[in-house]
């Protein structure tokens, strides 16, 4: 669980402050591409030690990127370009790019990143180039018009009831210029900081919030490897957060960045956020096992010292309420031993692997079971 009140030395201190002044103002975007020669630091065998951690725990890891899309939606210079692609806003579109982002991180972790030949590699060099697209689409005007995107009283109670509910906690040093769907410059090192920032966070610091063990020996090694994605994804060494996470410098960055711009929530993170849960719902098996509240409230339960969610539970009707005891259940499950997180992979992977071939994906998930 984070430290809401965490200290950070001065090294911690500086990567904050540079990351959120220079870091916004420096673009990860551009054409160059690397090969593994230009990783001096990258080390094989961590590599290949957090493969074998991210398929053992595929479904803690589905759960902590989930989760992470609690938080992440709400950071707008993130969000930005998925609103101006509108890749993202229905609940089928929400689904797609879920699964299609699902399995290219497979791909990261399936076979030998560091080898240029590997899927994993060509996968890193794709999203790189997509990503330089994308920037030039961000001088676009923002969906507003659409219906989807409107307030609506749901809508309102809801984001109302996210900041009531975190009110206690102290945001005083979050960087709200950059809170903003016009950053300084389009994809920043920032930007990229803080999407590998949702990728790692659970993980590292609230593990057993996903069903994952405290202080997991493999950490380091899947640390490793998301460092490794981040320098292939453009993102520089003196930003990349992978490179030096420590307890403080993770838990300053949830707090004055995470749950501050959950604090700032507005109709289209919020309406984000609903589509994505409606193309989850739609598509599982067990409908009931995703609902936006329900996760909302488990997510923060689990990783926020202090928090008790009365507002957002007034809001809560009965599937939010079998929502937030299934997903107890499996994370109990997850936790209980090898068999049950076993069972629970294997369940997942079917339903994720039917979604891809449903949507022509490339599938690397029979290694699951």
């Amino acid at each position: 669980m984070f430290d809401l009140e965490s200290k950070c030395d001065r090294q911690c201190e500086e990567f904050f402050r540079s990351v959120t002044t220079e870091g916004a103002n420096t673009p990860s975007n551009t054409d160059e591409l690397l090969s593994p020669q230009d990783i001096p630091w990258a080390k094989k065998e961590l590599v290949q030690a957090s493969s074998k951690f991210y398929l053992n725990h595929a479904a803690s890891i589905f759960f902590a990127n989930l989760s992470a899309l609690v938080f992440g939606f709400s950071v707008k210079s993130d969000i930005a370009v998925l609103l101006r692609t509108g890749k993202f806003n229905t609940g089928e579109y929400a689904l797609t790019r879920i699964l299609s982002t699902g399995s290219r991180t497979l791909s990261w972790f399936q076979g030998d990143l560091l080898d240029p030949a590997s899927e994993g590699f060509k996968t890193s060099q794709r999203v790189r180039q997509m990503h330089s697209a994308a920037s030039k689409i961000m001088n676009k005007p923002l969906p507003d018009n659409e219906e989807q995107f409107q307030w609506t009283k749901e809508k309102e109670q809801f984001a109302q009831a996210i900041r009531d509910d975190l009110d206690f906690v102290k945001t005083n040093e979050a960087p709200t210029d950059l809170f903003t769907y016009d950053p300084p410059v389009p994809l920043n090192q920032f930007d990229m900081m803080m999407t590998q920032f949702g990728f790692i966070f659970t993980v590292y610091r609230a593990p057993e919030a996903v069903g994952l063990q405290q202080n997991h020996p493999d950490i380091e090694a899947f640390l490793h490897t998301w460092a490794v994605v981040g320098r292939l994804l453009g993102l520089e060494d003196r930003y990349n957060l992978a490179l030096r996470c420590t307890p403080e410098l993770v838990d300053k960055l949830f707090v004055q960045v995470g749950l501050a711009c959950l604090k700032s929530m507005d109709h289209r993170s919020v309406s984000l956020q609903m589509e994505c849960f409606k193309g989850l719902s739609n598509s599982c098996p067990i409908p009931l096992l995703f609902t936006l509240k329900g996760w909302f409230y488990v997510c923060m339960k689990n990783t926020i010292p202090g928090y008790e969610g009365k507002n957002l539970i007034k809001l809560m009707n009965f599937s939010d309420r079998v929502c937030i005891k299934m997903l107890q259940t499996f994370i109990f499950l997850l936790s209980a031993s090898a068999i049950t997180r076993h069972i629970v992979n294997s369940m997942l992977g079917l339903w994720i692997g039917y979604g891809m071939v449903k949507r022509k994906f490339p599938l690397y998930l029979p290694k699951l079971w």
